[in-house]
């Protein structure tokens, strides 16, 4: 009898770890930390990956087509995505806001909410589902980029974030999501690509701000 409740103890062990790694854990070898860093933050296409039977994000993060830096989701009622590069160095992490000042602005009607902070807790970024109505813009969601102070940045999205554009709707980046072939059919690819030609840039927070709301798409789409 102790043999047999020793054996579902580990049994139930190994199925909550893999829960929680989920099944896309293997990484290819990435690059010193400085040189994954500026290769994800100067990147024309990012690409990250997934599976729609995991329960939690982990991914290689491609900067044109070459991996570069990590993302790891931890935690399941409150989830961190830590960024990574070089040999698991942290970098910052991203996380879904629920209790800063950024969720109650006065006239503002928001929803969802990502921000971006270091690995000291200090902000770097939101990226906030808004309505908005301005001379260019039909009154609607968008998801509005602001830097650490809530200011908004040259540039918002519409709000499944296919395509990230300025004030006058000039589009500098687009995002899209495929799947895999008839035998990885619950594999999909998401990607963050530069406008060729733009000269307004996202930051790379930002960036991966888009990837979460994609894969929140993805997996609520199409998820079982």
């Amino acid at each position: 009898m102790k043999r047999k409740i020793q054996f579902g103890a580990a049994f139930i062990s190994a199925v909550l770890l893999l829960a929680v790694t989920g099944c896309g854990s293997s990484k290819e070898e990435l690059p010193p930390t400085e040189e994954g860093k500026e290769a994800l933050q100067n990147a024309s296409v990012l690409t990250m990956k997934g599976d729609l039977d995991d329960i939690v994000a982990d991914s290689d993060i491609w900067a044109d087509g070459q991996a570069a830096g990590h993302i790891q989701e931890r935690g399941f009622w409150d989830s961190k995505y830590t960024i990574s590069t070089g040999s698991d160095e942290s970098w910052f992490y991203l996380r879904y806001v629920t209790d800063e000042p950024i969720n109650d602005v006065e006239g503002v009607i928001s929803g969802n909410t990502y921000g971006y902070y270091d690995m000291n807790d200090n902000c770097l970024g939101y990226a906030q589902k808004q309505i908005l109505e301005t001379d260019t813009l039909e009154r609607d969601w968008y998801t509005v980029f602001m830097d650490a102070d809530g200011n908004p940045k040259d540039y918002l999205a519409d709000d499944d974030i296919m395509r990230i554009f300025d004030y006058d709707g000039n589009v500098i980046a687009t995002g899209s999501f495929s799947f895999g072939g008839f035998f990885h059919y619950d594999e999909y690819t998401i990607e963050v690509k530069e406008e060729e030609g733009s000269e307004l840039k996202m930051d790379f927070g930002d960036k991966m701000c888009a990837f979460l709301r994609i894969r929140y798409k993805v997996n609520s789409d199409y998820g079982g």
